[in-house]
């Protein structure tokens, strides 16, 4: 698939979507500097589909309830281009 081809399921629904969709916005630099919020998944999926993810960390916490212990677990993950994009 080439960078710049759309998904055939992703239909925008905002105008900062619409714009991405259009080639009218072609990094995601260009939306941070004008400081439009990204309410759409896609946009990121859409500018940068080389995402990968590393799990940095898994550990399990525990706590102590009146009616025992309550197990939970606690991950941190990297999500990022690699080229200077991380989330």
């Amino acid at each position: 698939m080439d960078k710049h081809e759309a998904k055939p399921e992703w239909v925008p629904r905002t105008q900062l979507g619409k714009k991405v969709l259009n080639g009218e916005i072609k990094d995601l630099n260009e939306i941070y500097d004008s400081g439009k919020k990204i309410l759409e998944p896609e946009i990121i999926d859409y500018l940068l589909p080389e995402l990968s993810e590393e799990v940095m960390e898994v550990t399990s916490t525990q706590r102590m309830t009146a009616y025992g212990r309550k197990q939970q677990m606690r991950a941190i993950i990297v999500l990022g281009n690699k080229n200077g994009f991380v989330g």
